[in-house]
Order: structure tokens, then C-alpha cells, then sequence
């Protein structure tokens, strides 16, 4: 007792000043009073302490501003927020007061006698403490006095209470506020903790049924305002979102449990009985007298089925605008609605029947979230519904609600198709998917309905619909090496297909799920039976059918391991027919393309002719065809994954077929058949495909051999036969040689395989190219050429001077014949004096043998009439050149041979044909050497000299931007650079020298292009590296016009005989080679 007389005593002077001079200084001076005092010392005074602070808000509630200002009101606040904290109220009168005179507070529109002129708007800071001292209150009383506030006669101070909450959350702007306020409605409810359903059978989580009554008079405004801030705020305040979800889904749970459920129609136990009498007798015996006697015209409602009826279907109206946000980007919303989805399903899933459909949907649609978290809590909980489903004591089937819905949503799917709604398509298949993932095993006896099926089918048919269009240029790729080795070699991605109704790659990934779920969980006989022969009956839904068909096999390997050993011979024969089904030729004839043909024509004119006078309709013919034989290798590939036991029943009949659409010219099956061969390679087990190759040869050469000679099947032949050069080992050439000698045959039947074979023989030179190592041409080399030999000035012995002698006699001999037989350059005397044992002639290696008959067919191939396929030999020609760089001996007979068609090409009629040949003369030039040098003196530096001079005119009036796309402009620059490496590694004449210097010298004028003026000066300063004196005398008589006179009288004046009188155009570049040279 002495100690609360001294508290006492304390607190009695402080609150007497705060009641009779409501100040800061004196509220402070009440709050560190407060929190000096221990809790037990204060509790005995709580109501004289907390007394001052209730007049000072019920005097600010109907005075305003003339009685406190805001800084009073907040000090009042902290005093009353740490008295609350430490007393505890169990008098329902002083809670009923403080609620309501703290509800005036943050609203006073309801207090009808306040003067509002003289109360201006509450502040935010006001209205957060108000919210805390509220909170404050609820923890500071008494249970059960707390619950007397959900007695029917004090309805309004809990519905003031509760509206006053509901017009922070809609109407205020503070985030902080908003969130405060939500948080003070669930714990005002006795639904402060967000628990989650962690066993759904489990009776911890049971409401209290009187609380539960009360609230349901509030549910329809809870629930309308919270869904309405749920809206609202989902795109911008995401944190407000969160919590309203969490505290609708906790309202609506608490309300509409199952367990309050009327037990009408049911078998009452005698237990239960006597309980509910007893409860309902002793409802009144809870209240306070005066509270017994107070009657009231609000009331609870009653809660029969209808109302349950009716509040299930009014509230199925807001969870479906809520379901809608299951696409939102912000992940928290989304794992805010899997919990609120989950709660209300494991608590109210009997009395919101009219839901499930909507909640499900909410649960199915996340758990094919990208995030893990929301994506396994959603799996989590889907695979705990049918056990809980099948628990109720109605015995709700999961399974007939589930095919209801499949059903819904595939008759709903080709209609949401026709609307550009992303969001919308992706969501819908997600739910279609996990309907179907839920179905399980039962999915068999789902598709075993032919209405069901066809439905299904229909459906996909229509929304996987092709877009038609025309393949364009870019379909037809480059070479093999080019195109697939540096483009698309590591890409484990089939290109993309373009659908007519489905735009977003994540709904096409999603529709890839869906029909990889049913070939999971269908019976793979009826749907491959199914989608074959739609496969073979509906030309309309062909692509369509072989899209899904490809899925479902996808998916049922994905569900190999469940396979039993009674059922495996069956699958296995149904994939062997499959297989078949898939190689059948009929799929595999395209059309001829007309851009390949109007490659073979070289203007514009003849171009643009054929490609236009096929139709419209043939390019939509060939598209499909295109398509369609992507989705076929495609297939193949999934097919494969059956044959894991069988592999090579596999290789023997597609390996075959996937090598020659490997050589197709169309890119789009090119690079499909690439990643289609790799994926197999992965599923049988091979490193690569030089692998997978090298394992099959045997088989691929027999049916190479075999094809080669059937008219109809050449050029599949001849294209295998190339993939196989191009992505082969070297030790597959001996294999390969007789087939190389078989396709040179059948050059002598048919001009129509030109193309193939000259396709054959650039693979060939490639491949031997990059199997033996052929090593790139150096310019500061100098010990591969012939020429170089000569000017070595090492010590050497007489043996090896005399083999240099005779070797550089007989190239000169050679150079000099004009196609005699080789064998007779060196007489019977000389090659008996250079034999010996040490020198005995060795047998080629069987790739120079090769390349030799290679370079034998193309100086006979050299004169076509085709442009593109002269240009093509030449590059072979290139390759084989570099094959032979370290057989000088075969080199040199070789080029003979070949040289004088090769020289024919310095004046073809096509300029590329040109540029290449110069391009090819430049590798000759690096490797022969001298051998090359009065071959080059009398038969290419004329003719390239004339066009240069000729040609340097045109260029010097043509606008650059424009001109440097020209093929002349391409053969000014081929010329004069590849001089320059050529010049560099012959010795030519004198008389080259000057030939080449005046042809050169009209690139120094500054009217030239730039490009071509520093190639010309390039080519003039490798020049005077070893002719320094001539070109000094040339470029200096250019540039004075004044003959050059000796001191000496005997001495004639010396003057070059320049090209054209030289202007100022050319003085900038003559004086910077002048300098150069001196």
C-alpha cells in the first residue's frame, strides 16, 4: 500500500496541471513520469492516470483547435500510447470510451456536434499515433472484455471502429499509414498472426465462432474496400497490396470457415446438442447487466445456408477480379495470392463451392511460376488438395471438378486466342496444364473419351496455326563450314516458328508444356495413332498435328522410367512405326525454290524474271514444306530417345537422311538438321558428330556407293558424300576414295551434275586442307619457294649445289615448254647422274594423289559457261594449291597444266571470275615463285595493266560512296594489292617494273578515291624496294617535267618516257614516294 500512496502522490500534482492546463511541458512531464513507474506500481492508478488524457481528447473532439493544438494532441498521444503499455484495462466502459473518443479523432466527420470551421484536417502523424494507440488498447485488454465489443448491443462502437480503419486503408496516401491501419484491423480482429495452413486436416488454426458472427455484419464492407485497394494499388504500392491480400484472405477465412457450416440435414450427435444449448444459454450470462438490458435494432445476422449461399457468390465476384493479378510482374503479389488462394481453399472449401474453380486457377496458374519459391509452395500445396478433397464430409470429387474445368477452358481456348492478350493466353494455358498435371494417371481414361480428345485437338489445331510466308534471300545459306560451324555450332535451339495467334515465345514455351503433359501422362498408342492420322488425313492441320505430336513425344520420354517391361515391346514397336511414318518420302519433296534458280543467272533482269513469274502460291507451298520438314527433323530427334537400346536400328535409316539435309540450301533445315543430329549424338552417347559418323561410315559409303549409281538418287548422294568431307576425320579418306572416283564417272554422263560435283570437290580440297594441316602462306617465309632457294648464302655441299643447278634448269625448261610431257625436261644422262639411293621416288600420299585429280577436272571444268561455277573452281584451285605447298615436286607439273586456262580468266566476261583469278595468281605467285615469273611477265601484267589505265579514268569522275560497291572498283583494288604481293615474291623484268609503275601512277591523282590512291601507292613503294633507282626516275620526271643533265657534256640527257602530262592532282603523292625512295 505504500508504494501505489507514493506512485500515487507523484502522479496527482501532474495530472491535476494536465487536466486544468492541457500543455506540452506538462504532458511531457506526464510521460517521463510513466516511464519511471514500474507496470505493477501503476496498474492499481490505471484509471486515474489515463483519465486526464481521455478529457484532453474528448474536449479536442468537440472544441477543435480552440482547446489544443496539434503539438498537444501528439503529446496527449505518447502519454496515452505508454500508459496503455504498461496498465491493463477490465472495465468495458473505459475501453468502449477511449475506442470511441480515439475514432472521432482520426475521423471527425462522424461527430455531428464538433465544429468542423474549427477543427482543420487531422494531420498524417496524428493519425499513425492514433492507429498505435489503438493497438496499444487491444493489447492492454482483457480478453474477455475485448470480446464484449462483438456482443450484438455494441455493434456501432465496433462498426465506428471498423469504418473509421476502412477510410484510412482506402482514402489516405501514406504507405506507412495505410499499411499501419490494415494491421490494426486484423489485430482488432483477433487475426493479428499470419498463419499459415500447415496441415489441412488439423484443428489449430479453428476461429472463435461468436467473434466470426460478429464480423460477418462487416464482411461485406471489409471485403469491398480491400478488394478495392487491391486493385488499386497492385501496379504502384505493391507493400499495400501484399497485406491487403493477406488480410482479405484472413477476413474471408474466418468468416466463411467450414466448421460454421449450419449442420441442417445432418445427424446431430447427443453430445453435440447439449453443447450448442448450453453455449446459446449462457450467451447473455457473458454481458454486462446494463448491456442485457439495452436493446439494440442492429443485429447479427443469421447465418444460415442462404446467407452462406449468398455471401459465396457475392465474394466469387471479387476473387475473380483478384484471380486476374496472377500475372503481375512483382513477385510478392504473386506469392501474397498463392497464400491467400491456399488458406481459403483448405478452410472455406465447402462453403465457397462457387470459388474453388476461381482458386484453383490461382494456385494452378503459379506453379508454373519462374521464381522457386512461389513455384514449389504452389506444387506443395496442389499435391496435398485430392487427399483433403476426398476428406470432407461431403466428399467433394476433385477429379469431376477438374475435368469440368479442362473442359471449360478448352472450349474457352480458341476464342481467347483471336484477342492479342498475352498475359491473358499464358495464364489460361498454365491453368490448362496443371488441370491436367493434377489429373495425373487418370488423364488416360480423360483422353479416352473421343469427344474429349477431339476437343483437345481441335483446339490446339486452331491456336497453333501457322503464319504463312515466303521464305526470303536469307534462307539460303553459305557454304557448310561457314554457315554452321561459326553461326549456330554451339546452339542446342531449334529456330523459332512463327504462329499466326500465338506472339509470345513464354505462351508457345507453355502450350510446349501442355502437350508435354499429355504425352507424360496419356496412353502414348491412342495419341500417336491419334496425331498420325491426322497426320496423314488433314493437309490443313499437318504442321499443327506434327507440332503436337513432336511434344508428346517429348513428353512420354520424359516418363520412360514408369515404364514397365510388359509394355516396353509395345512401345518400342509403336516408335518403330512412328519412324517409318516420319521417313517416308512423300514429307520430304520440296519444291524447286526459285531464288536457287535465279542464282544460276547473273543480271538483275533475268532475276528478278524468274523469281517473279512463280505465283503466291508456291511460295505458301514451299514455306509449308519448309516448316514441315523442320517439324519432321525435329521429331527424329525425340523419336530417337526410344531407341536408347537400339541405336544403331536408328542411325542405319535416318542418319542418312539428317546428313543430306545437312547440305540443304535452305538455312532454316540446315540449322534445324544440325541441332537435330547433335541432340542425338548427346541421347546415343557420341562426342560429336565426327563421331557419330566415324561409328557409321561402313554404312554410309555402301549407300553412298549404291545411290551413286541410281540416276534418281545422285544428288542425295553427292551431298552425304560432302557433309561427310566436311565434318569427317581424316581416316575416313581411304574409305571415302572410291566413291570420289565413282562421282568423277559420272561427270561424263550428265553436264546437270556440275553443280553437285564441283560442290563435292571444293569439300574435298577443304577437308584435306584442314585434316593435313595445311598451314597458312606467310609473306616473310622465304624457304617454301623455288625462288628463293637461289639467293641462299649458307655454306652448301657439292651435292646439294648440283641438285639446285639441275632443279632450277629443269623449271626453267618447264617454264619455257609449251605442254610438253614433263618427263622429258631432264634427259636419260642427267637423271642417271642425280639417282641414287637416298632419292628413290616414293609413292604420293593418297590425299596429293587427290588433289591432283581434283586440279586435273578443274582445268577441264575452267572453260564453263557458268559464271558462279568458274568462280567456284578457282577457289578450289586455291585450296588445292595450299594442299601442295610442301610437294614442290607435284606442285609445279600441276600448276603447268592448269595455267593456261587459268590465264583465259584475266579477260572473262564476268569481273568476279577476274577479281578470283587474281586472288588465286596471288597464292601461285607465294608458292611457285620464280617458276611463275616470265609466265606472269608475258601473259597477265599487259592485260592487267591496260584495264588499269583504262579504268583509272572512270574512276576518277565517279562519286566514291557510290563507286566502291562497283565490281570494276573491286578489280582496280584486286589488281593493285595483289601486285604488291606479287612483285614481292618474283623477280620480274625490268621492264615489268616500269610497266607496272606507269599503270600505277595514275592512281596517285588526289581525284582518285582514297582507297585506291593508297593502294596505288603501296604497290609503288614495294616497287622501288627493289627497283628504287627506276622508280625514282619515273616519279621524278613526273613531277619536274625536266630532263635529267650530267655534268659532263659526253653524257645525253636522260628523260623517261612518262604515261601523261602529270597536274598539281598528282604533285602531294609523287613528292611523298620521292621521299620514300630517297
Amino acid at each position: 500500500m505504500a508504494t501505489v500512496e507514493s506512485t500515487f502522490h507523484k502522479f496527482r500534482p501532474v495530472c491535476v496541471s494536465v487536466l486544468n492546463q492541457p500543455s506540452v511541458d506538462n504532458l511531457r512531464q506526464l510521460h517521463q513520469l510513466i516511464q519511471s513507474v514500474k507496470k505493477e506500481d501503476i496498474k492499481t492508478l490505471a484509471e486515474y492516470v489515463i483519465f486526464p488524457l481521455r478529457v484532453i481528447l474528448v474536449k479536442y473532439n468537440y472544441e477543435g483547435t480552440k482547446f489544443c493544438d496539434k503539438k498537444v494532441l501528439e503529446a496527449a498521444l505518447d502519454c496515452a500510447i505508454l500508459a496503455f503499455s504498461k496498465v491493463y484495462i477490465v472495465k468495458f466502459d473505459i475501453l468502449k470510451d477511449f475506442i470511441t473518443q480515439l475514432c472521432l479523432t482520426i475521423n471527425p466527420s462522424n461527430n455531428s456536434k464538433a465544429k468542423t470551421k474549427d477543427k482543420p484536417g487531422v494531420y498524417e502523424e496524428i493519425k499513425v499515433k492514433v492507429i498505435e494507440c489503438i493497438r496499444c488498447i487491444t493489447n492492454a485488454t482483457d480478453p474477455k472484455i475485448w470480446k464484449m465489443l462483438y456482443s450484438e448491443d455494441v455493434i456501432p462502437v465496433m462498426g465506428h471502429l471498423i469504418s473509421s480503419l476502412l477510410l484510412l486503408i482506402e482514402k489516405e496516401k501514406l504507405i506507412k499509414l495505410r499499411i499501419a491501419a490494415i494491421e490494426c484491423l486484423l489485430q482488432i480482429s483477433s487475426l493479428t498472426e499470419d498463419e499459415d495452413v500447415k496441415t489441412p486436416y488439423s484443428d489449430v488454426n479453428k476461429p472463435q465462432k461468436s467473434i466470426s458472427i460478429a464480423l460477418s455484419v462487416f464482411i461485406p464492407g471489409i471485403s469491398t474496400t480491400l478488394g478495392k485497394v487491391i486493385v488499386d494499388t497492385v501496379n504502384h504500392y505493391q507493400n499495400v497490396a501484399v497485406t491487403a491480400i493477406r488480410a482479405l484472405s484472413l477476413f474471408i477465412s474466418f468468416t466463411m470457415h467450414n466448421d460454421f457450416l449450419p449442420m441442417e440435414a445432418q445427424d446431430i450427435s447427443l453430445s453435440t446438442f447439449y453443447e450448442i444449448i448450453n453455449n446459446n444459454s449462457s450467451k447473455d450470462k457473458q454481458l454486462p447487466v446494463n448491456l442485457q438490458q439495452n436493446n439494440r435494432t442492429l443485429s447479427h445476422p443469421k447465418r444460415d445456408i442462404e446467407w452462406f449461399k449468398t455471401t459465396s457468390s457475392k465474394l466469387k465476384i471479387l476473387l475473380s477480379q483478384i484471380a486476374q493479378f496472377t500475372s503481375c510482374p512483382n513477385f510478392k503479389i504473386r506469392l501474397a495470392l498463392a497464400k491467400f488462394s491456399t488458406r481459403l481453399l483448405f478452410t472455406c472449401i465447402r462453403s465457397l463451392k462457387e470459388s474453388i474453380v476461381v482458386l484453383m486457377e490461382i494456385l494452378v496458374a503459379l506453379s508454373y511460376d519462374e521464381y522457386d519459391e512461389i513455384r514449389n509452395y504452389c506444387q506443395e500445396k496442389l499435391a496435398l488438395l485430392p487427399e483433403y478433397f476426398n476428406k470432407q464430409p461431403e466428399a467433394i470429387s476433385m477429379m469431376d471438378l477438374l475435368e469440368e474445368n479442362i473442359m471449360s477452358n478448352i472450349i474457352a481456348l480458341p476464342r481467347l486466342f483471336t484477342v492479342p492478350d498475352d498475359k491473358k493466353q499464358l495464364v489460361t494455358i498454365n491453368v490448362l496444364c496443371g488441370y491436367l498435371t493434377l489429373l495425373g494417371n487418370r488423364l488416360n481414361s480423360f483422353l479416352s473419351s473421343q469427344n474429349h480428345l477431339s476437343r483437345l485437338s481441335i483446339a490446339l489445331m486452331q491456336i497453333l496455326e501457322f503464319q504463312k510466308s515466303s521464305a526470303g534471300i536469307t534462307d539460303i545459306g553459305p557454304t557448310l563450314l561457314e554457315s554452321v560451324n561459326t553461326s549456330y555450332e554451339n546452339s542446342h535451339e531449334y529456330p523459332r516458328k512463327l504462329f499466326k495467334h500465338v506472339i509470345s515465345e513464354n505462351v508457345e514455351m507453355s502450350i510446349k508444356r501442355l502437350c508435354r503433359t499429355i504425352g507424360q501422362y496419356g496412353d502414348f498408342d491412342l495419341l500417336i495413332d491419334y496425331y498420325t492420322g491426322l497426320l496423314r488425313d488433314s493437309s490443313y492441320y499437318r504442321k499443327q498435328a506434327l507440332f503436337v505430336l513432336n511434344e508428346i513425344l517429348a513428353g512420354a520420354a520424359l516418363s520412360g522410367a514408369k515404364i514397365t517391361n510388359v509394355h516396353k515391346p509395345l512401345i518400342r514397336n509403336t516408335a518403330r512405326n512412328l519412324l517409318m511414318e516420319y521417313l517416308s518420302p512423300i514429307w520430304w519433296n520440296l519444291q524447286k525454290n526459285a531464288l536457287i534458280d535465279a542464282e544460276l543467272h547473273e543480271s538483275i533482269e533475268d532475276k528478278l524474271y524468274i523469281v517473279n513469274k512463280r505465283e503466291i502460291v508456291e511460295n505458301d507451298e514451299r514455306f509449308s514444306g519448309i516448316v514441315l520438314q523442320c517439324l519432321l527433323l525435329e521429331g527424329l530427334a525425340n523419336i530417337a530417345k526410344f531407341f536408347i537400346d537400339d541405336a544403331v536400328y536408328f542411325l542405319r535409316l535416318g542418319l542418312y537422311l539428317l546428313l543430306e539435309k545437312l547440305d540443304n540450301e535452305i538455312m532454316l533445315i540446315n540449322r534445324t538438321s544440325y541441332i537435330t543430329i547433335t541432340n542425338i549424338c548427346n541421347t546415343f552417347r557420341y562426342r560429336s558428330i565426327p563421331d557419330v559418323i566415324g561409328s557409321n561410315i561402313d554404312y554410309l559409303v555402301n549407300a553412298i556407293a549404291l545411290n551413286l549409281r541410281n540416276l534418281h538418287e545422285y544428288e542425295r548422294s553427292l551431298k552425304v558424300l560432302r557433309v561427310i568431307l566436311e565434318y569427317g576425320t581424316k581416316d575416313t579418306l581411304p574409305i571415302l576414295e572410291d566413291s570420289i572416283l565413282e562421282m568423277y564417272n559420272l561427270l561424263d554422263n550428265s553436264t546437270e551434275l556440275y553443280p553437285a560435283v564441283i560442290a563435292v570437290l571444293f569439300s574435298v580440297t577443304n577437308a584435306i586442307g584442314r585434316w593435313f594441316k595445311t598451314s597458312e602462306i606467310r609473306e616473310n617465309e622465304s624457304s617454301t619457294t623455288i625462288s628463293d632457294n637461289r639467293f641462299q648464302t649458307s655454306e652448301e655441299s657439292p651435292n646439294e649445289v648440283k641438285m639446285f643447278a639441275i632443279e632450277y634448269w629443269k623449271s626453267r625448261n618447264l617454264t619455257d615448254s609449251d605442254g610438253e610431257d614433263d618427263t622429258d625436261v631432264v634427259d636419260d644422262a642427267e637423271n642417271e647422274e642425280i639417282v641414287d639411293d637416298e632419292e628413290v621416288t616414293k609413292e604420293k600420299p593418297l590425299h596429293v594423289q587427290i588433289v591432283l585429280q581434283v586440279m586435273d577436272k578443274c582445268a577441264n571444268f575452267l572453260t564453263s559457261n557458268e559464271f558462279h561455277f568458274r568462280v567456284k573452281l578457282l577457289e578450289i584451285i586455291r585450296n588445292c594449291l595450299l594442299c601442295l605447298s610442301t610437294f614442290e615436286n607435284e606442285l609445279l607439273p600441276a600448276v603447268h597444266k592448269i595455267w593456261k586456262p587459268f590465264t583465259w580468266r584475266f579477260v572473262d566476261g564476268n569481273i568476279t571470275v577476274q577479281i578470283k583469278a587474281m586472288e588465286v595468281l596471288s597464292v601461285m605467285s607465294q608458292l611457285c615463285g620464280d617458276f611463275l615469273q616470265r609466265r606472269i611477265s608475258k601473259e597477265i601484267i599487259p592485260i592487267a595493266c591496260k584495264y588499269l589505265i583504262a579504268q583509272a579514268n572512270t574512276s576518277t569522275k565517279c562519286e566514291f560512296n557510290s563507286y566502291k560497291f562497283t565490281r570494276e572498283y573491286k578489280l582496280q583494288m584486286a589488281m593493285l594489292e595483289n601486285f604488291a604481293t606479287i612483285f614481292a615474291k618474283i623477280h620480274p623484268l625490268k621492264s615489268d617494273y616500269t610497266e607496272v609503275a606507269f599503270a600505277a601512277i595514275h592512281y596517285l591523282s588526289i581525284k582518285q578515291p582514297v582507297t585506291l590512291q593508297q593502294a596505288g601507292i603501296k604497290l609503288l613503294s614495294i616497287l622501288s624496294q627493289h627497283e628504287s633507282d627506276l622508280i625514282w626516275f619515273i616519279l621524278h620526271d613526273m613531277y619536274t617535267g625536266e630532263s635529267l643533265q650530267h655534268s659532263d657534256p659526253l653524257f645525253r640527257p636522260i628523260r623517261m618516257s612518262s604515261p601523261k602530262e602529270v597536274g598539281a592532282d598528282y604533285a602531294t603523292n609523287i613528292l611523298q614516294l620521292l621521299l620514300t625512295c630517297e
